[in-house]
């Protein structure tokens, strides 16, 4: 999977939009290249669901990314608000 640099922008308005219902995530690609990047084996699993105030919010259960020279591991959640459509993916 190859994300090209001219696509980037289409995609990150894409994922600014608040759609009414989100799926679960559970994504592999051995192959990820990002603005010209091989970063290597992506793995993401995530769910969208309600929060404590009825916000909706993500939670990342897995989030690595494996190459040849190092292997990150991620966790997180978070909720939209104004920082989120202004962060850099």
């Amino acid at each position: 999977m190859a994300l090209p640099p001219a696509d980037v922008a289409s995609v990150e308005t894409l994922l600014a939009q608040a759609p009414a219902t989100v799926p679960a995530l559970d994504i592999v690609v051995d192959d990820f290249e990002l603005r010209g990047k091989k970063l290597g084996r992506v793995e993401i699993a995530a769910v969208n669901r309600a929060g404590d105030r009825g916000e909706r919010e993500w939670h990342m259960d897995r989030f690595t990314v494996t190459n040849p020279d190092a292997q990150l591991s991620a966790l997180a959640s978070g909720r939209r608000g104004p920082a989120w459509a202004a962060s850099a993916w």
